[in-house]
């Protein structure tokens, strides 16, 4: 199993800010089955302590059954084996092991830090009693004696291990925040990608064609460039949800604004404002580019029809405009599309209308 297979266990069909933190837990579970392993190779090795060893590694397999219990996706049953087992390792190795001079109590200061950063919101009682639970072990591990230690350890090899226990918090403080800011930052990007694309047509969302738009449009008029727009509503939409259920709808919705955005220019930016109404902003395009596309995109309507064993065919009647002295702004610009887009209405379904000054 690869190591971005582990992270992600039990990550599936999570929400964002759940998937953060499940992610980073089992990360702070590896990490830790890692670090156990190597303190197990040291009293083996460089202690000759196979018995403490073999302890010890009984410990690093419980760290790694955490991955298992997040893999049939139980991440709050994981979280809190974490700790327990933590907890209680943390008690052998200061009071069965060796002495508090070794340092190994102090970890405990990680729990309430992770115990807050890894359950959720509303997992406020896990989270006090898990830190209380630490507080108090802590200070017992702290003001405890271990007159009978299976390990007898000098000064020295104590200031060792003091030393590779101050570290390594130190270490997995660093790289934990590290990986949750980056998950932040990932998430945080997730979001705005989400609140710029509509859902069902996978197109740009109301909000963010406004903003593009916008943007687009004082820059071309600025410098006295073209920018063109379509307004885009389907004549009969209402028809097929009638007749075939609002899911066929969607799928036709998806479909047509595919063939669409397939038909649009990479400049161009395609955006759905809600039901079956489209837009097309175009800079740098006239309005004889603009009426060129929108014939496209009538002939793309006839020839798409609702469902494969359906004949029935929807029109979009199309509001085409591009920028002049006389328009402020890309506000004014729609709302005149929008004029165009009601004479064609008016004229039947299928039409193109272009917004005339003088009209």
């Amino acid at each position: 199993m690869t190591f971005s297979k582990i992270i992600n266990l039990g990550s599936q069909s999570k929400e964002l800010s759940a998937i953060t933190k499940v992610q980073t837990m089992n990360f702070i579970t590896l990490f830790t089955v890692l670090l156990s392993a190597l303190y197990s190779a040291f009293y083996y090795f460089y202690l000759n302590e196979p018995k403490v060893a073999v302890i010890n590694l009984i410990f690093t397999i419980a760290y790694a059954c955490g991955l298992i219990i997040m893999a049939v996706d139980a991440p709050t049953k994981a979280k809190h084996w974490f700790f327990i087992v933590l907890m209680l390792h943390l008690w052998v190795c200061t009071n069965v092991y060796v002495t508090k001079d070794s340092g190994f109590h102090l970890f405990y200061f990680l729990v309430p830090t992770g115990a807050f950063l890894l359950f959720e919101l509303h997992q406020f009682k896990q989270k006090l009693v898990l830190s209380i639970l630490a507080i108090m072990l802590l200070f017992y591990c702290q003001n405890t004696v271990n007159y009978t230690p299976l390990i007898e350890l000098n000064t020295e090899l104590n200031n060792i291990l003091y030393q590779s226990v101050i570290f390594c918090i130190m270490v997995e403080v660093l790289i934990v925040l590290n990986l949750f800011g980056r998950q932040l930052e990932r998430t945080e990007k997730e979001l705005k990608q989400l609140a710029s694309i509509d859902v069902l047509t996978r197109t740009n969302s109301r909000d963010y064609f406004f903003t593009a738009g916008a943007q687009h449009f004082r820059s071309c008029k600025n410098s006295n460039r073209p920018f063109s727009l379509l307004l885009i509503n389907i004549d009969n939409f209402r028809r097929v949800n009638e007749l075939y259920g609002h899911k066929v709808g969607d799928c036709y919705l998806q479909s047509i604004t595919e063939k669409i955005k397939n038909v649009c220019s990479d400049s161009d930016v395609f955006g759905r404002l809600g039901g079956e109404e489209f837009i097309i902003a175009m800079p740098e395009r006239t309005i004889l580019e603009a009426k060129r596309l929108a014939r496209k995109i009538n002939t793309l309507f006839n020839s798409t029809a609702v469902t494969e064993s359906s004949e029935m065919r929807c029109t979009a009647s199309i509001g085409a405009i591009t920028n002049s002295a006389s328009i402020a702004d890309f506000s004014e610009l729609i709302a005149y599309s929008d004029q165009a887009l009601h004479k064609a209405k008016a004229k039947g379904t299928g039409r193109i209308e272009e917004y005339l000054a003088s009209a």
